[in-house]
């Protein structure tokens, strides 16, 4: 009699940890799951402000930079092309000399090609410094400039920045983590698309 209702002690001990057990499991997949969800909270204080890209590229001091950049690269333009106007213009004299041989043509031809060289040489690499400078300038301005925005957007309790008149610039200045929706739409995405038949696109054209 002792011994049966021992038996059914530990069958019913063994129940309920394999219940606590599955429990424990479902929390924690359920919790994972949560992770990915979008929790609604996080948005109903949700603040948007706007920063005019286009305003601000007009007006704030640091990009007046770029337009000195810009005239450095017209400036080695113009001085290329006038000296490329130049041995056109000595190349066609050249040409039109009735007093040379045309063996004594194609000499002074090939000195007007080697100088020709040499200044293109020069020039080129003129030009790809100040390219290089111009995209060293647009690193440290947008650096500067998202820093500035997040701490204006933090103290204002703002949740976002958008960028607003200006295609060239970011479209988001800034955005707060709380906001972030990426990983849900990574999940929906992968659940609604989760593979692609290439070879059936090719056939079908969708």
């Amino acid at each position: 009699m002792e011994k049966g209702v021992a038996i059914k002690k530990n069958r019913a001990l063994i129940i309920f940890g394999a219940v606590v057990l599955v429990f424990g499991v479902l929390t924690y997949a359920l919790s994972k799951m949560r992770s990915v969800e979008i929790n609604p909270d996080n948005f109903s204080g949700v603040r948007l402000a706007i920063l005019d890209g286009e305003k601000l590229k007009a007006s704030a001091k640091c990009f007046k930079a770029h337009e000195a950049v810009a005239k450095m690269f017209a400036d080695v333009l113009s001085k290329m092309r006038e000296m490329e106007n130049q041995m056109k213009a000595d190349y066609d004299t050249i040409k039109r000399n009735t007093r040379l041989s045309q063996s004594q043509k194609n000499k002074e031809i090939g000195k007007i090609e080697t100088k020709w060289g040499t200044i293109s040489t020069k020039y080129n690499a003129k030009i790809q410094a100040i390219r290089n400078l111009e995209l060293n300038l647009t690193e440290k301005i947008q650096q500067e400039l998202l820093s500035v925005v997040e701490a204006v957007a933090k103290e204002a309790k703002i949740s976002a920045v958008i960028n607003k008149g200006n295609r060239e610039m970011i479209s988001v200045f800034y955005a707060s983590p709380s906001v972030d929706i990426t990983e849900v739409v990574i999940k929906k995405l992968d659940e609604a698309l989760p593979e692609i038949d290439i070879r059936r696109l090719t056939k079908n054209g969708r």
